[in-house]
C-alpha cells in the first residue's frame, strides 16, 4: 500500500482524506501494525487507481485493472479473515490474505461447491485429499 501511495505521490494525509480515514490509521496499516480489512483495501486501491490484488499480494501490475474475479478474491479474504483467531485457523492474517488471493485468482468460474471447498483449503490446507 505504501509503495503504491508513494508511486502516486500521495501523502498519508491525502490518502486518509480520500478514503475517510485518519492519517494515523494509514500509518498503522503501512507499518503492518493493524490490518485494514478487505473493504478499506478495495477503497484504497480505487483511491490510488491501483490493483486490489497487487496491494494484498504484491504481485502483478500495481497499476493494472483488477481481473473480473477480484470480487471472489475479496470474498475469500473476508471469509478467511473472519476465521482468524479461531481454533480452525492457526495461520497469521498475512498467510490468510496470500492463500485467499492465490486461490481466488485461480477460480474465475467457480461453482458454489468449489468456492466452499476453496475456503476450506485456505483456512485448513491440510484438511484432507480433494479431487
Amino acid at each position: 500500500m505504501r509503495i503504491l501511495r508513494e508511486m502516486r505521490g500521495v501523502s498519508q494525509q491525502a490518502l486518509a482524506d480520500r478514503i475517510g480515514a485518519k492519517k494515523a490509521q494509514i500509518g498503522q496499516w503501512e507499518r503492518q501494525e493493524r490490518n485494514p480489512g478487505v473493504g478499506p483495501l478495495r477503497t484504497i486501491a480505487d483511491a490510488l487507481d491501483g490493483s486490489f490484488v497487487w496491494i494484498v499480494l504484491g504481485q502483478g501490475d500495481a497499476q493494472a485493472a483488477d481481473a473480473p474475479n477480484t470480487a471472489l478474491v475479496a470474498a475469500c479474504v473476508e471469509v478467511a479473515l473472519s476465521m482468524v483467531g479461531t481454533e480452525a485457523v492457526p495461520a497469521t492474517t498475512a498467510d490468510i490474505y496470500r492463500r485467499a488471493c492465490a486461490r481466488g485468482m485461480a477460480m474465475r468460474h467457480a461453482s458454489r461447491d468449489e468456492f466452499i471447498q476453496a475456503l476450506q483449503d485456505i483456512v485448513d490446507p491440510g484438511s484432507g485429499d480433494h479431487e
